[in-house]
């Protein structure tokens, strides 16, 4: 049978590994099992996982094995198991990072920024995030995780800080994730993110603060992480700074703003500077100027 028809479903580079591998063992099953010799927990595990499943219900992939991504295992086997002999090792690092996992995924479209992303420069491969053997939650290492932010955090660790400040979005409800924001596969933005640019991303969520307005406030055109930040702050609604720190750090000049004022002043308790300027992301009303309104 032409192998091309046999394994249609399969990435056209993992074809021809499962085409050569019918040839040269007559059976890919018997491959797998040859492997659940000595490596019988990972065997058991995999058949429970996503890949398992995948390979299991798709007639195309029918005899899929551990040679499918490992490559072909007779020098291992007839090596007693040796390390280095196999055809493809568990974990690729510099420029063969993740090639295996890429055979099938590389096509898919939150994977197509891989090649390039920040992830990959720095040396992380599929298998640091992903238990690929076996149906399980996320994990870091052999260490497994409750939730994908959990896993993320225990890399970037200053992000953590974030997640336990006073104001911040719900990841710790299990609301979202890391992922909902960013895409940790690659991305054409900045820093991963699942979106063109930071206020594309924040107006997914947030579209009453997209616009367009009458009277519009510069900043928050520019950037929504003028003012914000994203990971939690101890302040209110995740500013960087208290409002009136914060509206002073621009409005330096002209009436009330560097006035020292009294403890009991307006723009000195409650909301601040909010307190007559609540429209501070930009204001339709034709007296709004000064976002009063």
């Amino acid at each position: 049978m032409d192998p091309g028809k046999r394994f249609g479903a399969l990435p056209a580079a993992l074809c021809g590994i499962v085409a050569g591998l019918s040839l040269m063992s007559g059976s890919l099953v018997r491959a797998s099992e040859e492997c659940a010799a000595c490596h019988e927990d990972l065997v058991k595990g995999f058949a429970a996982s996503a890949h398992g499943r995948a390979f299991r219900y798709d007639p195309q992939s029918e005899g899929a094995s551990c040679e499918s991504c490992h490559g072909p295992g007779r020098r291992h086997v007839e090596a007693g198991g040796e390390a280095g002999t196999i055809a493809n090792p568990a974990k690729l690092r510099g420029g063969e990072a993740a090639d295996a996992c890429l055979a099938c995924h590389e096509n898919r479209l939150l994977q197509a920024h891989w090649t390039g992303s920040q992830h990959e420069a720095a040396g992380v491969t599929c298998a640091d995030c992903h238990a690929v053997h076996a149906a399980s939650p996320p994990r870091r290492g052999r260490a497994v995780v409750r939730s994908t932010t959990e896993l993320c955090v225990s890399c970037h660790v200053s992000q953590r800080k974030g997640l336990l400040q006073r104001s911040t979005h719900p990841l710790r409800e299990e609301k979202m994730d890391c992922a909902s924001c960013h895409n940790p596969h690659g991305s054409g933005a900045e820093h991963l993110l699942a979106a063109d640019s930071v206020n594309d991303l924040c107006f997914t969520c947030h579209q009453e603060k997209r616009g367009p307005f009458l009277w519009e406030h510069a900043p928050v055109r520019e950037d929504c992480l003028t003012c914000h930040a994203p990971h939690g702050s101890n302040h209110d609604r995740m500013l960087v700074a208290r409002p009136v720190q914060l509206c002073q750090s621009c409005h330096l000049q002209g009436r009330h703003q560097t006035v020292a004022g009294l403890p009991t002043a307006m723009w000195n308790v409650n909301r601040q500077c909010l307190n007559c300027h609540p429209q501070i992301h930009g204001s339709n009303h034709p007296s709004g100027p000064l976002f009063q309104r």
